[in-house]
Order: structure tokens, then C-alpha cells, then sequence
């Protein structure tokens, strides 16, 4: 993974190992999460039960809501709101395949975002300033089929749960 800013945008890259790179679904807001994607979590606010969800599958199909978390820090996983109607207005993303999708021997897929600084509401400043801190996580789920996944995470969640918030990383802008 990678991450990289300017005025304008948040750049997020994803490099991803996989011999068998596949998925189903196009429609945008689709349950990509049930297939592989890759995703980014930004908490800009610093408050742990308001934040935004960004996935990106093999095929190019976004999903992003904000979410409303009721959980309590550290606390057993409660229902938890994605508002879907949320669209990151202005978001980038670009999706190449090193194989052909759906067919066993592939090396590996990318994914590439630029996420606009004006779609994220809730952020001190409306571009990040030097010394700036966002709580972020990256995830990424590698789907031998829809029973058999692996999840892996930039900052360890401590479960096989990616909306734990207050176990996000740390973006430091400067």
C-alpha cells in the first residue's frame, strides 16, 4: 500500500498478490466485501463511531458509504449503520489485473484511488495541513470463493472485524 497527497487528493494504492483474482459484482454499493477488495477507512473527525468506508473490488466496483458506529470503544460489535446513499463524490479509482479475472495463474491485481478532500465532510480543515492527523486503516479481503476468505489489515484490529475504529492507524500529513 501506499498513500500520497496533494491539494486536491488523497492517493491510495494497493498492490495485491493473488493467483486467482476474481469477483461478481459491478453494481456500484454492491456487497463487494462478501467478494475480494480492497478498502480504506477514514476517520477524519478523530470521533471513532464516525467514519467513511471506500472499497474497490478487482472489477472496478466501488463501494463507499459513512458509517455510524454505536459501538463502544473496545466494546462487543453492535448493529452499526453504513449509509450507502453516500457517494464519494469526485472519487478516482482504477483497477489493473496481472492475469486474466476469474482464471487460476494470475500474479496479482492494483488499485488505485484518489480520493477528492472536498467529499470528506468532518475534517478539521478543509485540505489537510502539515501535522494534520486522520485515523485510517487499509484492508484488504482475498477470496478463494465467498466461504473461503483471508483478511489482512494494515493496523491489526485484534479480530476478523474491520469496524473496530479505535484500532485505526494513524495518517500524519506532512
Amino acid at each position: 500500500m501506499r498513500l500520497l497527497y496533494n491539494d486536491r487528493y488523497l492517493y491510495v494504492g494497493f498492490q495485491c498478490e493473488d493467483d486467482f483474482v476474481w469477483g461478481t459484482l459491478r453494481e456500484r454499493d454492491s456487497p463487494i466485501y462478501d467478494e475480494e477488495c480492497v478498502e480504506v477507512f477514514l476517520c477524519p473527525t478523530g470521533n471513532p463511531r464516525l467514519y467513511y468506508e471506500l472499497n474497490v473490488s478487482p472489477l472496478d466496483t466501488v463501494f463507499d458509504a459513512f458509517i455510524l458506529n454505536g459501538r463502544p470503544v473496545g466494546g462487543e460489535r453492535v448493529r452499526f449503520i453504513g449509509l450507502k446513499d453516500f457517494t464519494c463524490e469526485g472519487l478516482v479509482t482504477k483497477v489493473a489485473i496481472d492475469g486474466k479475472i476469474g482464471e487460476r495463474g494470475a500474479r496479482g491485481w492494483s488499485a488505485e484511488y484518489a480520493v477528492p478532500f472536498k467529499a470528506i465532510v468532518g475534517a478539521p480543515t478543509e485540505i489537510p495541513r502539515p501535522g494534520e492527523r486522520w485515523f485510517i486503516n487499509l484492508f484488504r479481503i482475498d477470496a478463494l470463493n465467498p466461504q473461503e476468505r483471508d483478511y489482512y489489515s494494515w493496523v491489526p484490529t485484534g479480530a476478523v472485524d474491520f469496524h473496530r475504529p479505535w484500532r485505526f492507524g494513524i495518517l500524519k500529513f506532512d
